[in-house]
């Protein structure tokens, strides 16, 4: 048996029983991985079967790796959905806080472009004393409400209000304020309201 070490090696054990030996060169990895595979910064190795790869070419940026058993390797590179996010809130005694506190009622800073996909409000009573008027806007801060916007007018009827399509505007780009604002005070009946704001992120 002849062993041949091409480099420095230290604490190197040279057991007395060989039974394999494992060629290792600037092209092959241990087990027979050949290099050459990977042909660009960024490219990753997947497994196809038993001792079997191949290349998976980067992706772009803002990509991510998803798991999809149609694809070469279970794998592609992709954009992944993100679930639908939604704001819920419960305002106690509206017609109080009209007259006390405020007639907006800020609701969200958005980090990223998005888009409304369902504003929903009601009330504890289906027949009250005077419909509620209000409308969902979008504004640059909430000091002065600077380019202040109308994304949909969303007065009840019967106490409720619900859209999920045909919205005035419903894009709201990041960095925007989304508030609720009274067009008058609510009536004594509204002893609280109930909202919900689903969204999507547009990327």
């Amino acid at each position: 048996m002849k062993i041949f070490v091409e480099d420095t090696a230290e604490n190197v054990v040279i057991e007395e029983n060989v039974t394999q030996v494992i060629e290792v060169s600037d092209a092959i990895f241990p087990e027979g991985i050949n290099l050459s595979v990977v042909q660009a910064e960024g490219d990753l190795l997947v497994g196809l079967a038993t001792e079997t790869v191949t290349r998976l070419p980067i992706g772009l940026n803002g990509e991510a790796l998803i798991v999809d058993s149609s694809q070469t390797g279970k794998l592609k590179w992709g954009t992944q959905s993100v679930a639908e996010q939604k704001i819920r809130f419960k305002l106690l005694d509206p017609n109080t806080y009209y007259g006390s506190v405020d007639t907006q009622i800020q609701v969200l800073r958005v980090d990223a472009d998005i888009t409304l996909t369902r504003i929903h409000i009601t009330g504890p009573d289906a027949t009250p004393g005077a419909e509620l008027d209000i409308d969902l806007k979008q504004a640059d801060d909430t000091t002065s409400w600077t380019n202040a916007a109308l994304l949909q007018a969303c007065d009840t009827t019967n106490g409720v209000f619900t859209k999920t399509s045909g919205f005035t505007d419903a894009t709201v780009a990041g960095g925007k304020y989304v508030y609720f604002e009274f067009g008058a005070q609510p009536h004594t009946d509204w002893k609280w309201i109930w909202a919900e704001i689903y969204y999507n992120y547009d990327s």
